[in-house]
């Protein structure tokens, strides 16, 4: 039993004195701490307490965790194509604020360092496993990485009930938006104004092409893609044979050169003309030119013409054109005169501006290689091939209203509204209009998390997705690519204190060698002159240079970084093969009796279609980690 101190005791402790021959009572509900909080004159360890001994095992076992490589395990096999919203989602677990995904848990996810996605599209199984069978090494090496390398089925995003392929690249870039966040009108309303030169809008090739403009040949300094664009030219009708022209440009880039009357800090002293057509449907079922209106930065009228088309006309389309057959009747001008009119007008120091201006150039026959489209300027929350009306636009961000009449749309209004909405992005910033209501820039998102982020991508990443990416790097080929990524990775592994903790970079060689462009008009078309066995080798040769690229990537990678490589729409030749056919059928059933209709469109063609879109869908992707 204890010894009962003794009143001399307490003065002891009082003084400092030491504390000897008496035991800690186990019934006091203090001794415990006492005897912790005292050290022993003589050295000899100190009983510590549950809860000191409970922090330094979770300290213990704190650092030892940190050593652990992260890893992902599968509870089952995936069997259902993941969506690339899914995948998109474990980045935003990894690095920012998302949800813990349900398909896939992640070992020590606290040690992923960094995670790289790479966009390959043209990406097919066998080249998939080509590049793990690669980053394996050696059999029996006993450090194989297929461990930590997955191939899973993934589909891209689509509208099965509409035939639509949605961009794979805005699925990725594109994050839903918090709801904690402000609405977009406020969001939009809190924007620094950033101004900015117009120059800063204009489309790069690929944006054009994508969007199915005829390509310009000033914009192509590749001899093959040169070759390739006049050969798509010719087989779609767009080629001088046809009656188009190309306005007399020879330069890539604007050149300046413009008096001070119109000169401004947004225009650079270019000359800034806007553009709206309006068409009508003549008897060879095409849209022809019946009006065309140009404004200048100013707003003023430069041209205003209407034109009789060399056919007749079949459908004024009144309600949308405004042209009736009464305004046409005197009316003498030619298609070929008004192109002799835009070319004296279409200077190497010209931006064109416009809505769909796509449209406006087929209707006109001609091309020009400096564009400044509001259609893409204030992209649809869901990417191309959809896009915001211009009626929409102007009224979100101008507070007016247009085509609001009876007597169909006036062209002058209309290029006049996308002069405004231009001059109004050039005022605001390059983030003024982006993805406002249904998500916002993973970039963005990171950022708000504290993590650094890079692009690497075709063209210029700052005038697209990766404009809030902090490094951008532009790119003309995959060689290019692939030494930027490279470039990034090596300085990152020098350097942790820059570390970028997301990069996402594309591959398209692949793609261009299958024929596999998201765009319509560019699919499927082989390089002039290759027979079956010439494509097939150059595909070949595409996809072992794709492994390659991959494979000097990966072994670039720093270790626990998590790579995430997802492919774009598969081969959609018979998904287009049936929406041509769809419309053609749709086209003749308006004007001619069903006995006499050259195509025929069925229950038995209508789940063809769907089965062809849902084919095109399906891919495969890699998900691993270093």
């Amino acid at each position: 039993m204890a010894q009962k101190r003794k009143h001399e005791d307490f003065k002891e402790d009082k003084a400092g004195g030491p504390v000897s021959g008496h035991q800690p009572s186990h019934t006091s509900s203090q001794s415990d701490n006492v005897s912790q909080r005292i050290m022993p004159e003589d050295g000899s360890e100190v009983k510590k307490s549950k809860k000191q001994k409970k922090m330094e095992k979770r300290a213990a076992k704190a650092l030892a965790d940190r050593n652990l490589p992260p890893a992902f395990t599968f509870s089952k096999p995936v069997v259902s194509p993941l969506r690339i919203k899914d995948v998109q989602s474990l980045v935003l677990y990894l690095l920012a604020d998302g949800v813990s995904p349900q398909w896939v848990a992640i070992e020590n996810v606290k040690n992923v360092s960094r995670v790289l996605v790479l966009m390959v599209p043209g990406l097919d199984k066998a080249t998939v496993e080509a590049f793990v069978e690669k980053a394996s090494g050696p059999t029996g090496s006993g450090t194989s990485s297929a461990a930590h390398l997955h191939v899973l089925p993934v589909k891209s995003p689509g509208d099965k009930n509409t035939g639509r392929f949605y961009s794979s690249l805005q699925a990725m870039l594109i994050s839903p938006e918090p709801k904690a966040k402000h609405s977009s009108h406020n969001k939009q309303d809190a924007l620094p104004s950033t101004p900015t030169p117009i120059t800063r809008f204009l489309h790069s090739v690929d944006d054009l092409a994508q969007a199915e403009f005829p390509l310009h040949p000033a914009l192509l300094d590749n001899a093959a893609d040169a070759k390739r664009e006049e050969s798509r030219r010719i087989a779609a009708g767009q080629s001088a044979t046809d009656g188009w022209v190309d306005s007399t440009v020879d330069v890539p880039v604007p050149a300046t050169a413009k008096g001070p009357g119109e000169s401004t800090s947004l225009n650079e002293g270019l000359e800034v003309l806007s553009l709206d057509c309006e068409m009508v449907l003549t008897t060879d079922d095409k849209y022809s030119l019946a009006r065309i209106s140009v404004l200048n930065w100013l707003g003023k009228t430069v041209l205003d013409k209407y034109v009789r088309p060399a056919l007749p006309i079949k459908d004024y389309f009144t309600q949308f054109s405004g042209i009736t057959p009464e305004i046409l009747q005197n009316v003498t001008t030619t298609l070929e005169e008004i192109q002799n009119d835009m070319l004296s007008l279409l200077t190497p120091s010209t931006v064109l501006v416009g809505h769909s201006l796509e449209n406006d150039f087929s209707a006109l026959k001609m091309t020009h290689p400096f564009v400044v489209d509001t259609s893409l300027l204030y992209p649809h929350p869901r990417g191309l091939p959809l896009r915001s009306s211009l009626r929409f636009l102007t009224n979100k961000y101008l507070k007016r209203e247009i085509q609001g009449g009876q007597q169909g749309h006036d062209s002058i209004e209309d290029a006049r509204a996308a002069l405004d909405l231009v001059i109004l992005k050039c005022q605001k910033g390059p983030g003024f209009g982006i993805v406002d209501a249904n998500g916002e820039s993973i970039f963005t998102r990171l950022t708000r998390a504290g993590r650094k982020s890079a692009m690497v991508d075709y063209g210029n990443p700052e005038r697209s997705f990766g404009q809030h990416a902090t490094v951008k790097v532009g790119c003309q080929d995959d060689d290019d690519i692939t030494r930027g990524l490279l470039d990034i990775l090596h300085k990152e592994n020098d350097d942790t204190s820059q570390q970028l903790s997301f990069i996402w970079g594309r591959l398209r060689d692949l793609e261009k060698a299958r024929g596999w462009d998201s765009n319509k008009d560019r699919h499927n078309l082989p390089d002039p002159g290759l027979d079956e066995e010439d494509k097939a080798e150059q595909i070949q040769t595409a996809a072992t240079d794709t492994v390659r690229r991959l494979h000097s990537i990966y072994q670039a990678l720093p270790a626990s970084t998590v790579l995430l490589i997802y492919p774009g729409p598969g081969d959609m030749t018979e998904v287009l093969r049936l929406q041509n056919m769809h419309k053609e059928y749709q086209r003749e059933f308006k004007v001619k009796k069903w006995d006499k209709l050259t195509v025929q469109w069925t229950d038995t063609e209508a789940q063809a279609l769907r089965k062809a879109f849902d084919v095109a869908r399906q891919g495969w992707s890699v998900l691993g980690i270093k």
